[in-house]
Order: C-alpha cells, then sequence, then structure tokens
C-alpha cells in the first residue's frame, strides 16, 4: 500500500490535494463575470476530486450558508461548503485515500487553506499585483454560491455571492481581485456579503432585498433542501416559481431567435429552406440496404446537427422545453461523502408525475452482472418521447409526424410509434454479463456476448413486434425467448435462459449499497467495478495501467429514482469504494 506518512494531529484546517487549475504557459484570456459562476463549478470539482476544507465543529448540520446572503425569492442556488462538517471530513478522507492518483504526491497539511489553494495560481498570474495574505486572506469568508435572481424589468439575473469577514478590506481589494479574474462587472458589498452581479445596481439590489428576507429564512427552501438529505459539501435549488420564470425565458429567447431570422422559413415550423422537404421520399430509405439510416439523414442533413449552419432552434422545440419547465415545482440536491464513496441526493416536484407501478426489474438479474440499467413500465410517457421526437424532427425538416411515422416505419419494418409502446410500455431492463471476455466476443461474434434485455409485456405480441424489423443483421442481436409475462432478447440463447430465471443480484451487498431503494424504485442504474474486471483488464479496455490501479479501488455505482406517495420524486446517484 502507498504511505500515507503518520496520520496529522487534530487541528482547526486539514486540506487534502492541491495543483494548480491551468499550465504555466497556457494564454490568459479575457474572461467574462461568468467566470466567477465557473469557479464555483471548480470549487466543486476540487472538493470532490481531491481537497477538503475542515473546521474544528463536530456533527454533521445543514449550515445556511451563502443562502444567508440571498433574497427570499431567489430562482436557483448552487453553494459550496468550504467549511463541511466533522463527519464529512472523515468519510472525504476514507474515500480520497484509497486511489493513488490521489495519493501519490498529495501533502497532507493541517495548516493548509482551502481558499488559498482555489485562487493562489490567479494571484502570480501578469498584472495581478495582488498577495494573499495581505490582500485577500483579511477578508474572504468561506461561503461561496452562485445564484439566478428575479429582476424587475430584466428578467431573471446570474449573480455570485461570497462571504466577506472585513466589509472595508473587501470593499477595497475585491475589485482588485475580480480584475486579476478578468471580471468588471457590478459588486454590492454590505452586511458580510459581496454580491457580484452584470452591474452595480443588480448587485445592490439584491443585497437590499435580502435585508427583507434571506433564502436562507425561506419556508420552501427549508423545506427542499431537507428533503435531499443531510448536509454535505454542496447544495442545489430550484425554487416553486424556477420553473415558471425559466419557461418565460424561453418565450424571450424565442422572441429574439424570430427576430434574427435564425428561425424563419416555413410557416410556423421555424425550418429553413435548406432543410425541409415538401415530403418524405420513403424510396430514398430503402436505396441502400447496407446503410438505411443514410437515407434518413438524406431527406433531412440537418437532422442529427448537419448541414451548414447546424440545428436551428425552432418555436415547436422551445415550446417543449417551455411546456417541460412550467410543470417543475421546486427542487433541491445536495452532494455529500458517504459510504467510503460519495452520492448525489434530489428531491423534486413536478406537475403531473405519477408513482410507476413495478420496478426497474434490476433485483433478479443474475448476480455476476456488470452493467445494468431499467425503466418500470411506463407508456404514456413512450407517447411523450415519441411525439416530442416527432415535433422535433418535423420543425427542423418539415413534412408532418405522420409521413416521418410513414418513413420510419419504412425504414425499420416496425408500425410506427405503436410498436415502440408495446416493445417498452410494459418495462425493459438491460444487463450485461461480467463474464463478458471481449476477446472472445471479437472471435465468436455477436452469438457469443452474453447480454440481454427484459421487455415486459404480452410475450406474443412482443415477439411478434421483434420479427417484423428489417434492418440489416437485426434478428441475430433481437433472439428472443418467451417467459412469464417477458421476453428475453439478446444474441446468448444460453443468457437469455439466465435472465428468465429469477436472479439474486438485488441479495448483494455490493447492489444495495449503491441502489438501497431498488423495490422502489421505476427506474435505476447499475455498475459492478469488480464484474467488470474481465473487460477493464482486457487489451479491449483500453486503460492504462494507473487507471487500472484508480478503478480497482472502485466497487460500485448505482442510480435509482422514484416517486413517494406525496408525489414528491426522489433520486440518488451514489458510488462506493473499497
Amino acid at each position: 500500500m502507498p504511505d500515507y506518512g503518520k496520520p496529522p494531529p487534530p487541528a482547526d484546517t486539514v486540506t487534502l490535494g492541491g495543483g494548480a487549475w491551468n499550465g504555466p504557459d497556457e494564454p490568459r484570456r479575457k474572461r467574462t463575470w461568468w467566470y466567477v459562476g465557473g469557479g464555483i463549478v471548480a470549487a466543486l470539482a476540487l472538493v470532490v476530486g481531491g481537497t477538503v476544507y475542515a473546521a474544528s465543529q463536530v456533527g454533521d448540520h445543514r449550515d445556511p450558508g451563502p443562502a444567508a446572503g440571498l433574497p427570499s425569492d431567489t430562482l436557483a442556488y448552487a453553494a459550496v461548503d468550504l467549511d463541511p462538517s466533522a463527519g464529512q471530513k472523515i468519510e472525504a478522507i476514507k474515500a480520497l485515500r484509497r486511489f493513488p492518483a490521489f495519493t501519490d504526491g498529495v501533502k497532507v497539511d493541517p495548516t493548509s487553506d482551502l481558499r488559498k489553494l482555489l485562487i493562489q495560481d490567479e494571484l502570480k498570474t501578469d498584472g495581478c499585483h495582488l498577495d494573499w495574505d495581505k490582500d485577500v486572506a483579511p477578508w474572504l469568508g468561506d461561503d461561496v454560491g452562485a445564484a439566478v435572481v428575479p429582476t424587475t424589468g430584466q428578467g431573471p439575473q446570474p449573480v455570485v455571492i461570497l462571504a466577506v469577514t472585513d466589509e472595508a478590506a473587501a470593499t477595497k481589494d475585491l475589485p482588485r481581485f475580480l480584475t486579476c479574474l478578468g471580471v468588471q462587472q457590478g459588486l454590492s458589498v454590505a452586511d458580510g456579503w459581496a454580491v457580484v452581479a452584470k452591474d452595480d445596481a443588480t448587485a445592490k439590489n439584491v443585497a437590499a432585498a435580502t435585508r427583507n428576507g434571506s433564502l436562507a429564512d425561506d419556508d420552501d427552501f427549508r423545506t427542499w433542501t431537507e428533503r435531499s438529505g443531510d448536509a454535505g459539501v454542496a447544495t442545489f435549488y430550484a425554487s416553486p416559481d424556477a420553473g415558471a420564470a425559466m419557461a418565460t425565458s424561453l418565450d424571450d429567447l424565442a422572441g429574439r431567435i424570430d427576430k434574427s431570422g435564425v428561425s424563419s422559413g416555413h410557416g410556423s415550423s421555424g425550418v429553413t429552406g435548406e432543410f425541409a422537404p415538401a415530403a418524405y421520399d420513403t424510396r430514398a430509405l430503402t436505396a441502400d440496404p447496407s446503410d438505411p439510416f443514410g437515407g434518413l439523414l438524406g431527406i433531412c442533413p440537418g437532422a442529427l446537427g448537419g448541414g451548414r449552419g447546424g440545428s436551428p432552434l425552432s418555436g415547436a422545440q422551445l415550446q417543449a422545453e417551455k411546456q417541460q419547465l412550467a410543470k417543475l415545482q421546486g427542487g433541491a440536491a445536495t452532494l455529500r461523502f458517504s459510504h467510503s464513496g460519495f452520492e448525489l441526493e434530489t428531491a423534486s416536484s413536478v406537475a403531473g408525475a405519477k408513482q410507476t407501478s413495478g420496478s426497474s426489474g434490476l433485483t433478479t438479474l443474475p448476480a455476476d452482472t456488470a452493467l445494468a440499467f431499467g425503466s418500470a413500465g411506463a407508456g404514456d410517457a413512450i407517447d411523450r418521447i415519441a411525439d416530442g421526437f416527432a415535433q422535433g424532427f418535423v420543425a427542423q425538416c418539415g413534412g408532418s409526424p405522420a409521413k416521418l411515422w410513414n418513413a420510419l416505419s419504412s425504414l425499420t419494418g416496425l408500425s410506427m410509434p405503436t410498436d415502440l409502446t408495446t416493445l417498452f410500455g410494459g418495462g425493459v431492463t438491460f444487463a450485461l454479463s461480467g463474464a463478458t471476455d471481449p476477446d472472445e466476443v471479437a472471435n465468436g461474434g455477436p452469438g457469443s456476448l452474453p447480454a440481454g434485455v427484459l421487455l415486459k409485456g404480452d410475450p406474443d405480441r412482443i415477439a411478434d413486434v421483434l420479427a417484423k424489423i428489417a434492418l440489416p443483421g437485426a434478428q441475430q442481436l433481437l433472439a428472443a425467448s418467451k417467459g412469464d409475462g417477458v421476453v428475453a432478447v439478446g444474441p446468448d440463447a444460453d443468457y437469455r435462459a439466465q435472465l428468465l430465471k429469477k436472479g439474486s443480484l438485488g441479495d448483494t451487498k455490493e447492489f444495495t449499497d449503491v441502489v438501497p431503494h431498488a423495490d422502489q424504485a421505476s427506474a435505476a442504474f447499475y455498475i459492478s467495478f469488480d464484474n467488470l474486471k474481465t473487460i477493464i483488464d482486457s487489451d479491449a479496455g483500453g486503460y492504462s495501467a494507473q487507471e487500472r490501479a484508480n478503478l480497482a479501488h472502485l466497487q460500485a455505482l448505482g442510480s435509482s429514482s422514484w416517486v413517494d406517495d406525496d408525489g414528491i420524486g426522489h433520486g440518488l446517484l451514489r458510488l462506493s469504494t473499497k
């Protein structure tokens, strides 16, 4: 094992990690004020990737953080806790010390300061005449965040907020610090917070609004952040008004696009003449059986972003996005270290969301499953996805949904889109066996690939749909075996038989550690790094010796989502180590 040296003695601060953001020879580019918001992301990356700043506090709690310096009507919020709880420090150290990439050359220094590590390289750039100890440390606090706030007449505006410990020093030195970052924008320093915005008026208005009520004291904020679980190293929040506000912003965007002429063309579809055939010629789809999708692109060169000018935004597409955003009724997420790894827990409410019957189907897969994902039955969701795809394609390429589905039916041999509901409406689960040998598959062809899909529903109807698929080579990959209310699809007959049996993946600790809500989850994803070892160690994996050494300390990755009885949607993404 790597020699980590003697454990550091208890101290006020412990920092793990380090390193510069950019190479010393990298040219410096002019930045807009958005770069400050990017610094929030950089800070988050450092926390997750190897830097933890700890204070003398004991016990986990959810500190209000930058939410105390933002108005109660803040629409969206993200913050990194530079002073996490003792429990988070311990979990972070346990997780990060397992990886050679982290321990190699890492210095554990009880006197280090994360704030300094985050910005010290910026102070060394040409034209920046600031010293950390004299010009930054005296005023910079421990809280940093970014938010979107409502404004009068300007719509939602992004801001960045920093805690300051000395307002006079911050007023003097923060503008010079922003200049070092390439940021010359609005600023307000008051009440222990510095707000950076597009102009001084916006920043000052944010500070003034906060005095009438802060986000930290807002009932919606507190309710949603509590729903996202215990405190961690980063917090994210969307207010109940966020979706409607962003939907309105999309209306404004659509208006600007129309005025610019980007989407002008055939009526309201927003299609340029270059990409708008009068009708689909299904003969183009079957002219070359070896390249059926070439015909699809032939009738619409811009369908996948091709052609001159790429994919223009259309009114129909923006309208669909607006409708989805307007359904959001609030949510929050918390990133924390846990289970000797990390996890992201979410909670949200979407108008019309229903608890889906059934589960993702992962628990009954074979115990040696290396990769799996699944979704419970959602025929209405399939219909919405199909409608959205058709509207987007028609807005891009012209024609009508009926013509599109006729063209795709000719291409695939299916009756589109009704056959999609038959195949996937009852639920679908994919699995790849840990016994997969890339060399054997390469030499033996698809028939030796132990992977498959379980399709829930009427076995006879599903088998009839699969038999209609006319794409070249499809029938070898889509060989099917019927079970009780399910069909196993895949090239390997033996593995299809395994999938039809009740497996014990859900009984393994490795699985339950990362997908603890499997029985409730309507959708789930799972990777076992132990079961992937054969693929990782093979030449086909393409991993270097260092990458393999780091992967060897990963145990599993899992995600799951479900809707509770109160209509609240929950999600959990968790990475565990060993």
